[in-house]
C-alpha cells in the first residue's frame, strides 16, 4: 500500500512538472554575438560560398544549414567545427584564413541553424555542442523568397540603405537570349563512337581508354604538341576532381554545379 502510495506521489509530482514546464520555450543563448555572425556571413559569401551555396544548402560542398548538417555536427563542440573548418578550408588552403575568421564563420552558421546570439564571443576552444544552442532549422532569412538579411543577427542589406531589389538578387552570371546559328547537337553516339578525326572528349570516350586513334599523332610528331588547356586542381578538395569540357563547331559545353 505504502508502495502503490509513494508511486501515485511520485507520477502526481511528475504531471505537476510536466504541467510547469513551459512549451516551446526559447533555446538558451548561444556562445557568440551579433557582430561576430555579421562578420561571419561576410566571410563565408567570400571564401564559402562557391562551394556551399550563398544559402549554405550545398553544391559541390555538403550543407551547412539544416538537418543534414546537424546530423553531422549537432553532437559535436563548435570548438571542434572551428578547429576542423581551420584544418581543412578553403579547398587545398587550409589555414590561410585569419584564426579570428574561422571563429566568426563558425559563429554564422550556428545563426544559420537558428541558434540565439548572446552578449558572449564565440572563441575557438569552445565546448559547447552545437544541438544544445542550435535547432537545426534553417534560419528564416535563408528560406526562399527571404530578404538576404539575417533576422536579430546581422543586419540586411536593405538596412544597410541598399535597395530591397539588390538585397534581393543573387548574381547568376550572363544570360543572352538568341539562337546559336549553324548549331550542330553533340550526340550521346558521337561521344560514344566519336569519329577519328574529331576526338571530343580528352580521353577518348566514356571508358578513358587514354588512346587515341588519330593518325596525325605520331612517335616522331609527338614532341611538337604544345599545352592548349589546363585546370588547377587542388589536392583533397572536392572540387579536386574537375570535368573536361567538350568544344564542337564553335561552342564550348562545360559541365558545371551552378558556378559559371
Amino acid at each position: 500500500m505504502r508502495t502503490r502510495t509513494l508511486a501515485i506521489a511520485a507520477l502526481a509530482a511528475s504531471g505537476m512538472l510536466l504541467i510547469a514546464q513551459p512549451t516551446g520555450a526559447p533555446r538558451p543563448e548561444a556562445p557568440y554575438t551579433t557582430a561576430q555572425a555579421s562578420a561571419g556571413r561576410a566571410a563565408y559569401q567570400t571564401n564559402c560560398a562557391g562551394c556551399h551555396a550563398a544559402d549554405l544548402s550545398g553544391r559541390e560542398g555538403p550543407q551547412l544549414a539544416g538537418g543534414n548538417f546537424m546530423s553531422q555536427w549537432g553532437d559535436r563542440t563548435a570548438g571542434e567545427l572551428i578547429n576542423f573548418t581551420r584544418a581543412i578550408m578553403p579547398p587545398g588552403a587550409g589555414g590561410s584564413l585569419p584564426d579570428r575568421t574561422y571563429v566568426e564563420i563558425a559563429a554564422f552558421l550556428l545563426d544559420a541553424n537558428s541558434a540565439r546570439p548572446g552578449n558572449r564571443a564565440l572563441t575557438a576552444d569552445s565546448n559547447i555542442t552545437l544541438r544544445s544552442v542550435a535547432s537545426g532549422q534553417r534560419a528564416a532569412y535563408l528560406q526562399p523568397g527571404a530578404a538576404a538579411g539575417i533576422l536579430s543577427t546581422v543586419q540586411s542589406p536593405v538596412s544597410q540603405g541598399q535597395p530591397e531589389n539588390q538585397a534581393r538578387s543573387v548574381p547568376r552570371g550572363i544570360t543572352v537570349a538568341g539562337e546559336v546559328k549553324n548549331y550542330v547537337p553533340v550526340t550521346d553516339a558521337m561521344l560514344r563512337n566519336p569519329d577519328p578525326a574529331d576526338w571530343l572528349m580528352i580521353r577518348h570516350d566514356y571508358k578513358a581508354t587514354y588512346y587515341s586513334p588519330l593518325e596525325q599523332i605520331t612517335a616522331q610528331n609527338v614532341s611538337g604538341l604544345r599545352l592548349v588547356w589546363s585546370w588547377s586542381m587542388q589536392d583533397g578538395a572536392s572540387n579536386g576532381n574537375q570535368p573536361a569540357p567538350i568544344v564542337h563547331k564553335g561552342v564550348l559545353y562545360v559541365n558545371n554545379a551552378g558556378m559559371v
